[in-house]
């Protein structure tokens, strides 16, 4: 009997643990750091792609003109309500679901080509007065959705959507825009191909 205790019980471990050499240590540690920088990169990609390269893919998509039109505000609206606001011109934030949203309307100049007329003072009453008839000379889009950027959302400083409406959400309002020639009801105040074209590329390499 007491036989088949002593075989029963468990084998005692060597009590001396084996020494991990140096080299051993720096290939853990090594592979530990290693490991935690790709877990960070693979998080940082997750954040990063809908955050810069998805728009800036989307722009180039849209294939907006390269010099600028004139626009001009016809409306806005200030709506409130899910259902009323499956888009907006400008909102800061581009992941929560949208309860208030600014539309902003406005027709454009029909043309690829514009030359702009110039002025000295863009703030003087005379020169809103030139701008006004020179639109209204030139053949006319239909109503277009005017947005900040091609997702209308952003985050600051680069996206500060008070400024942008109080700026472009007033009716009569002229000033240069970019329409898309993919769908010309979608309108940007600003674009620059090389520059989305530069973010997708400095993002890969």
């Amino acid at each position: 009997r007491l036989r088949k205790v002593k075989e029963l019980a468990p084998v005692k471990k060597n009590a001396n643990k084996v020494q991990r050499t140096w080299r051993e240590k720096a290939s853990f540690y090594l592979t530990s750091t290693l490991a935690f920088f790709s877990v960070t990169a693979g998080a940082s990609l997750l954040f990063l792609v809908p955050l810069y390269v998805d728009p800036a893919i989307s722009t180039l998509v849209f294939d907006f003109i390269d010099n600028p039109t004139l626009c001009t505000t016809t409306r806005r609206e200030d709506l409130l309500g899910i259902f009323n606001c499956s888009w907006s011109s400008c909102r800061e934030g581009c992941t929560s679901d949208m309860y208030r949203c600014t539309h902003i309307y406005v027709t454009y100049i029909n043309s690829t080509n514009l030359t702009l007329p110039t002025f000295a003072d863009i703030t003087n009453q005379t020169t809103w007065t030139h701008l006004a008839n020179f639109t209204e000379l030139q053949p006319q889009s239909e109503e277009a959705q005017l947005l900040v950027n091609i997702k209308g959302c952003g985050y600051p400083p680069s996206v500060k959507c008070r400024n942008f409406t109080d700026l472009y959400g007033i009716e009569g309002a002229i000033f240069p825009c970019y329409f898309s020639k993919f769908n010309k009801t979608v309108v940007m105040t600003s674009y620059n191909r090389d520059d989305q074209v530069s973010m997708i590329v400095n993002f890969f390499v």
